[in-house]
């Protein structure tokens, strides 16, 4: 009985389609390699959909996919958003031929956290503010940003959604936004914000490695010093 209670309460959660199809496949008597098929495929899902949930721009369908863990309260993430991101990632995206994703994990105590559900809100009710809102955190050099100033941030942008935000702000999908974008940081072995993914591989943050490794990728330039990428990052 507890069992089938824990596949009732189980059955919105993206993980039963994975546990369904394990079961399927152990009673249908499958074999280790198409096990192993689906398992990937449900991975691949799973990545697929938390990624659908988080800021995005550019080219949905490019093959060069980046990933940016970040806090909107770390120093180094706002200086490397300016200098990274504006002068090198953003030309890739504003041409088609990269997608960005920016996975803000709140790490940096309960204003950090607050600024990601804030966040999470924002996309949900003015989808088209998010990228305004996060542009001009990062123009604010040594700004602690808090509850109040994100909503006066807000309000400056002639944001017109403010009480619906602040009420999606407590939450359980605005709590659990955050929860598994701190875990997503954890399952791609980020041990520290800032953090860039490309193509499921970890690179060095720095604007020549990140220009040297889209260069590569994009096929526009054929670089003579090959990027050292780190290890690789798993979703």
């Amino acid at each position: 009985m507890v069992f089938f209670r824990w596949l009732w309460e189980m059955r919105d959660s993206s993980w039963f389609g994975l546990f369904f199809s394990l079961v399927l496949l152990l009673l249908m008597g499958g074999s280790a390699g198409v096990y192993s098929e689906v398992l990937e495929d449900q991975k691949q899902a799973l990545k697929e959909a938390f990624l659908n949930r988080v800021p995005m721009w550019g080219n949905r369908e490019s093959k060069i996919v980046l990933v940016e863990f970040a806090d909107l309260n770390c120093s180094d993430c706002k200086t490397l958003h300016q200098t990274v991101f504006q002068k090198t990632i953003e030309y890739y995206v504003q041409s088609g031929r990269a997608v960005y994703y920016f996975v803000d994990v709140g790490m940096l105590g309960k204003d950090s956290a607050y600024g990601t559900r804030f966040s999470y809100c924002l996309q949900k009710h003015d989808p088209q503010q998010i990228q305004t809102f996060i542009d001009r955190i990062y123009a604010t050099p040594g700004q602690h940003w808090n509850a109040s100033k994100y909503h006066s941030l807000y309000l400056s942008m002639q944001g017109q959604h403010l009480p619906e935000i602040k009420r999606c702000t407590g939450s359980r999908a605005a709590q659990a936004f955050l929860e598994e974008n701190q875990r997503r940081m954890k399952k791609s072995q980020v041990q520290q914000v800032p953090a860039l993914s490309i193509n499921d591989r970890l690179y060095p943050y720095h604007p020549k490695a990140v220009e040297r490794g889209l260069q590569d990728l994009s096929g526009w330039l054929v670089s003579s010093l090959k990027v050292q990428p780190g290890h690789q990052a798993v979703f």
